[in-house]
């Protein structure tokens, strides 16, 4: 019976799926987010100046 149960438990377990919101997201944030810190550094310095130039408040 305990076996008949265990193994009625592991394949309730294999059959569950979990969806989590944002996740496919994730595939098109990464590639940018790599290709943006792999700029040029002028790119990265324009940035940094505009911070620095017009801090947030």
């Amino acid at each position: 019976m305990a076996e008949l149960l265990v193994g009625d438990i592991f394949d309730a377990l294999v059959e569950q799926t979990v969806a989590v919101p944002g996740t496919s997201t994730l595939g098109v944030v990464e590639p940018w987010l790599a290709r943006s810190l792999a700029a040029p550094p002028t790119n990265n310095d324009a940035l940094w100046r505009s911070r620095t130039l017009f801090p947030r408040s």
